[in-house]
């Protein structure tokens, strides 16, 4: 094994500061800029995180994406990661990422083609039990809707939704299937239960 090999280990996830410039404000006093960057892979060369998701439930978990289509489940007390699923896009990068605000077992993934990935942690960890082909501009951004029933943020009565952006500007809000924003009563327990299993 050579020592460059050594360094970089599989499903290991990476972060570091870079100073960028020092910057002066208005009161004299210099502040520094730094950017956070991240890289992991499930694969044997570090690629770029597109992106990190905490557990809205207050889990001490978060997801993680990479551009190489890898997703990892972490626990915020292991650096390796509890689950990683190298190919769940078929090797096509990932643009977002998010935990669902109304299921704790539910998270979605967009890849490059503006595929839409839902996961059911408690049914498949193996893959997505369903996937969705967006037609109208590459998809660029999801995000959720908080849903207040499930986590108590976000205004009350509002059906829980999702924000899509693509590439030509436009912004679409899609309201969740009842399957995907209706949690059992004991969802969350099942969850932590089973996160831990993995732990």
């Amino acid at each position: 094994m050579t020592k460059s090999s050594q360094l970089i280990q599989p499903n290991h996830l990476f972060c570091k500061n870079i100073l960028k410039n020092n910057v002066v404000d208005d009161k004299q006093i210099q502040k520094q800029i730094i950017t956070f960057c991240c890289f992991f892979s499930c694969k044997a060369a570090p690629v770029n995180v597109v992106q990190l998701d905490l557990s809205p439930f207050g889990l001490p978990y978060f997801l993680a994406a990479s551009t190489d289509g890898c997703i990892c489940l972490y626990s915020l007390a292991f650096e390796l990661p509890l689950l990683s699923r190298s190919s769940s896009t078929g090797d096509l990068p990932v643009v977002s990422i998010s935990w669902s605000r109304s299921r704790p077992s539910v998270f979605y993934v967009v890849d490059v083609t503006s595929k839409v990935y839902v996961w059911e942690l408690l049914i498949c960890q193996g893959g997505p039990v369903k996937t969705e082909q967006f037609s109208h501009g590459r998809l660029t951004l999801i995000e959720l809707s908080n849903d207040h029933a499930a986590t108590g943020r976000g205004m009350q009565g509002s059906k829980p939704s999702m924000v899509i952006t693509d590439d030509s500007g436009a912004v679409d809000v899609h309201v969740i299937n009842q399957h995907f924003s209706v949690a059992d009563p004991n969802e969350l327990e099942q969850m932590a239960l089973f996160l831990n299993t993995l732990s």
